[in-house]
């Protein structure tokens, strides 16, 4: 996770327009939703 954050970062900071930051939150929802307690 922490090589997915520091990557995502690194190709923000090179090309801002190919990884913009608003989808950071769906690309880790569509990664790690599925691991996540659900709620009853």
């Amino acid at each position: 996770m922490i090589a997915l954050d520091v990557g995502l970062a690194l190709q923000h900071f090179v090309d801002p327009d190919g990884a913009p930051l608003a989808r950071y939150p769906r690309l880790y929802e569509t990664l790690f939703g599925p691991l996540a307690p659900q709620s009853k």
